[in-house]
């Protein structure tokens, strides 16, 4: 008799749970939407009064940004992608490399138990303001002005300690057993760490991987504070359409697109590696 007011209310509860989840999806979604179709609006619509929904498609802002428009605002754009992807493609891998070894150092030895990792963590808590001036000035003394190596040492310095944490608390519950084995069979310790503890990692090291690759390339406190003309990269270069005429939405929306795409598709092909790396640190919590 009780069986039908039970599965109305758990009804209403699913009802109500998964409207207040598409409504928080909305919320989310919806400034990458006004964006995307920001890029694709013709000059003068973009913030027009009412909104105008109904209008023809144009790349000519996406040209705009890559510099292959009437204006040419954006003949360096290509150039400061490769500023881009070299900075963050050389900070992870430094990250990964650094930040994996002192974490497998601190979990295995235990060196400082829990108060040494902590001490990176609270590294990452400090404010980005509050390193921008102490950086800006240890670039000026080294003479690294409008220098790539200078963003290279900023966000390596910035990412270290919460790649460390990530790795430490990763290899502090990696079973010890493998590597006695791998120890037993006739490996070093530097073969046992190479063969068999990084590809069992892989997962885990990935997905630590396109959190700091992510956190470089969408970066622009530093980047702009950092870089110059020669060195600036992609986030720093959507905001060189702010001029003192106008603000150039769509060729700015569009330079935005671009920033996004590239995270976006990193994370579409190496899902299987953060899946894999989410389920192992599940199983062992």
């Amino acid at each position: 008799m009780n069986r039908t007011p039970k599965k109305r209310r758990k009804a209403v509860k699913e009802v109500c749970v998964y409207t207040v989840v598409t409504l928080f999806l909305m919320l989310m979604v919806f400034p990458l939407f006004w964006m995307a179709i920001s890029s694709i609006k013709p000059a003068g619509i973009v913030f027009a009064t009412p909104p105008v929904w109904k209008f023809t498609p144009t790349m000519d802002n996406y040209k705009e940004a890559l510099g292959y428009g009437s204006r040419g605002w954006g003949s360096s754009i290509p150039k400061y992608f490769v500023n881009s992807a070299i900075v963050a493609a050389v900070v992870t891998v430094t990250n990964l490399v650094v930040g994996g070894l002192a974490g497998y150092g601190m979990a295995r030895y235990r060196l400082g138990k829990e108060k040494l990792p902590l001490l990176f963590l609270f590294g990452r808590m400090l404010p980005p303001m509050v390193l921008v001036l102490p950086f800006f000035l240890l670039t000026k003394n080294l003479q690294l002005g409008d220098s790539i190596f200078a963003l290279v040492i900023a966000y390596t310095a910035i990412n270290l300690p919460f790649c460390v944490w990530m790795t430490w608390s990763f290899f502090l519950d990696f079973p010890n057993e493998i590597e006695e084995a791998a120890l037993v069979d006739g490996c070093n310790k530097f073969q046992s760490v190479v063969k068999i503890i990084i590809p069992l990692s892989a997962p885990g090291l990935i997905s630590i991987g396109i959190l700091v690759f992510v956190a470089c390339w969408n970066e622009f406190l530093f980047a702009s504070t950092l870089a110059s003309v020669n060195s600036r990269t992609l986030p720093v270069a959507a905001s060189l359409f702010i001029t003192d005429e106008a603000i150039l939405w769509g060729p700015m929306t569009a330079t935005c697109m671009v920033i996004m795409a590239v995270p976006a598709l990193i994370t579409i092909f190496a899902q299987k590696y953060i899946v894999s790396g989410i389920s192992l640190g599940a199983l062992k919590g």
